[in-house]
């Protein structure tokens, strides 16, 4: 890096660069009971019931997997205008970085972002970005992971539990985004900082599963139309021996919102208050329905008993304030400060959101609350020289008022992403620097 490459009229421009080369590597070895070695058998007829002797849980077959990946990457960061009429600033940033994977593939993507105060009061600023991820290696090489889960079969009309199998695909391509904001920093006096940004990400080829679901109902809808789905294994008796599934490079998303922060600093004869807020707003998370599920929500929208409309279609379309996706997530701190002495409350709060995969007795998706867990602390900082010296000790307790995450039809009863299951607890801290 080099803070001064070369100067320009107003100032100097400085640049950044690296590069990297480092190997992942990935393996799940699976004790014989779960991995199919040692699968469950009925004693009295012989017949394998499950590839796993664990209660509650599938065969998982081992897997692993390893790639090279080199990346490097390029920055600089120029002045164009320095206390000018117009301008007490305007810097303008460029960047790059490339990437190269042994198994998925090479990219290469730019960014640009610019940064215009026109007075020390007011800051505007924009960037323009294009981003990518690669597909994990479980998700490249897993091979056979068998899930179950109960789920409603329109050809039989009944709910039972059908096993899914999974596999990863070595022709998995990274995703590609595009990302763009705008924002405003207000500075009206000091201590005081507001900020409001507009975001807008564009996802292309994101990595995902089409839910089992989708597959029984596109089945459903073949059959009815004198062919099947293929990905669907049926028995003798017509019901569903296994859903092959596979990962695959899913069509476009689209997700749009807005963050605020204040930041509040008040000096008093007492002491010192500081007062933080975070907000963000979730506009829009529109999924574009790849062709199957497309297909299956034309033929419900006009009416074909083979796909019941009750039956609802998840992971396409509009998908705000659905499964872990709430419409706004708030934190918020304050924090008292008198000489080596401090106090502080935080409070986490979480919108409500509807979840698909099960519904009401009047049949609407399944309402989650709001969620809102308030914390306190209390703190002394030691600042004698000898062995206490940038010492820290604190006590807290994290939700007061033992607040229950909603209940939700998932793995561990509620949605892990965006609530905890954390009941009200107490906790001693003591931290030294050195």
């Amino acid at each position: 890096s080099n803070a001064a490459l070369f100067d320009l009229l107003d100032g100097e421009v400085g640049i950044a660069s690296g590069a990297e080369f480092r190997r992942e590597s990935y393996a799940d070895n699976r004790d014989p009971l779960l991995n199919g070695s040692q699968p469950f058998i009925d004693t009295n007829t012989g017949n394998v019931l499950s590839g796993s002797s664990v209660l509650g849980s599938s065969e998982t077959p081992n897997s692993d997997g390893s790639r090279n990946v080199f990346s490097a990457y390029v920055e600089l960061v120029a002045p164009l205008f320095s206390d000018r009429m117009f301008a007490k600033s305007l810097e303008i940033q460029l960047a790059a970085r490339y990437e190269n994977f042994s198994d998925v593939g090479s990219v290469t993507r730019p960014k640009v972002a610019l940064s215009w105060m026109p007075s020390d009061w007011l800051q505007v600023r924009a960037a323009y970005a294009e981003g990518f991820r690669a597909p994990n290696l479980p998700q490249v090489v897993e091979q056979g992971i068998s899930r179950s889960n109960t789920r409603y079969d329109p050809v039989t009309d009944s709910s039972y539990g059908i096993t899914e199998i999974r596999g990863g695909n070595k022709n998995l391509k990274p995703e590609d985004d595009t990302n763009t904001s705008f924002g405003l920093v207000l500075m009206p006096f000091n201590d005081l900082t507001i900020t409001a940004d507009w975001w807008q990400i564009e996802q292309d080829g994101v990595v995902g599963i089409l839910n089992s679901q989708t597959h029984l109902m596109y089945d459903s809808l073949l059959r009815s139309q004198g062919s099947s789905n293929p990905d669907v294994i049926r028995g003798e008796d017509n019901e569903v021996v296994h859903v092959n599934n596979q990962y695959n490079n899913l069509n476009p998303r689209e997700i749009e919102g807005v963050d605020f922060s204040v930041f509040y600093d008040l000096k008093t004869e007492f002491g010192n208050f500081d007062f933080k807020l975070n907000a963000a707003r979730l506009i829009r998370f529109e999924q574009e329905p790849d062709a199957i599920t497309a297909e299956v929500i034309a033929a419900q929208e006009a009416g074909d008993p083979a796909v019941p409309e009750s039956v609802v279609i998840t992971g396409a379309g509009d998908l705000m304030k659905q499964n872990g996706r709430p419409e706004w997530r708030a934190y918020a701190s304050l924090r008292f400060k008198r000489d080596q002495w401090s106090l502080g409350t935080t409070a986490n709060y979480v919108s409500d959101f509807y979840d698909t995969s099960t519904t009401t007795s009047e049949g609407e998706p399944l309402p989650i609350d709001s969620f809102t867990t308030i914390n306190a602390y209390a703190d002394y900082r030691f600042e004698q020289s000898g062995w206490l010296s940038d010492t820290r000790i604190r006590l807290g307790v994290r939700n007061i008022n033992d607040k229950k995450p909603p209940i939700a039809d998932e793995s561990f009863g509620y949605f892990s992403s965006v609530h905890s299951n954390r009941g009200r607890y107490y906790y001693l801290d003591f931290s030294k620097s050195f």
